[in-house]
């Protein structure tokens, strides 16, 4: 009977020594935090099909980079005191341009830009800057992993890799023309399609580097420059474009557990 009392008392200490130490633990891995990010970059595509670059040869024009922005909201776990997770959802671009340089009389423009060719001689220089921009949902997921701290241990310094599905919302192109020149009285001309069939979900890959700063209120802020890559084109027709970015990403960090 004391025996069995006995045990029952190391069993009972052994069970809430137990408990205790994972509870402990898993506070210690259950620190979550909420953040948000703006991030602005330069966007282009490779295009890679014989079609597309005869149709792009006859409009004598040249890919170039145009500006891509998203903006995420993102929650943040930290696994342990080298690794955090982030698993976001917000407003993702991809996008790229052509530039038609010294068109002339008779050169093709887009079709949908006046009748399709310049009708009129002029010595004025005219251009006109082509973006294809796609607009997707972006649920990204992201590894933090912390490769060091400041002497202060007020920054931290990470590798970010991660990856994002993407599922379009809407795609259109722009056309700009040159200062001082118009066609039918206009400068801009914007079509709700880029003329390419786009695929309705796209997968993309992003490597960085982050800096952030901690408060002393526990708050924190940061900064992360990336690269974003897409491994397939993100049309599914004849003209496929395959896109790629480097961008700036700030963001600030709303409710960070200190670690």
């Amino acid at each position: 009977m004391n025996l069995n009392l006995k045990q029952n008392k190391c069993l009972l200490i052994l069970a809430i020594l137990a408990f205790n130490y994972f509870q402990v633990s898993a506070q210690s891995k259950s620190k979550l935090a909420i953040a948000g990010s703006l991030n602005f970059g330069l966007g282009s595509a490779k295009i890679g099909d014989e079609k597309y670059q005869k149709y792009m040869d006859s409009m004598q024009s040249e890919t170039n980079n145009v500006l891509t922005k998203a903006a995420n909201v993102w929650l943040m776990y930290s696994y342990n005191k080298k690794v955090d997770l982030l698993f976001g959802i917000g407003y993702q671009e991809a996008a790229f341009g052509r530039i038609q340089s010294n068109l002339n009389f008779n050169n093709y423009t887009y079709p949908g830009i006046g009748i399709g060719k310049i009708e009129e001689l002029s010595n004025l220089e005219r251009n006109i800057q082509y973006t294809y921009r796609f607009s997707y949902l972006n649920i990204p997921f992201q590894m933090m992993l912390n490769t060091g701290r400041s002497g202060n241990f007020k920054w931290t310094y990470s590798f970010v890799p991660g990856a994002g599905l993407n599922i379009l919302l809407n795609h259109k192109m722009i056309a700009d023309l040159g200062d001082g020149f118009l066609i039918d009285e206009k400068d801009k001309f914007v079509f709700d399609s880029t003329g390419f069939k786009a695929r309705p979900i796209a997968l993309n890959f992003s490597a960085g580097f982050r800096l952030q700063k901690k408060d002393e209120d526990g708050k924190s802020y940061f900064i992360q420059p990336m690269a974003i890559v897409y491994p397939h084109s993100i049309t599914n027709s004849d003209l496929k474009s395959v896109p790629w970015m480097i961008s700036l990403q700030f963001g600030a960090v709303f409710s960070a557990s200190k670690k």
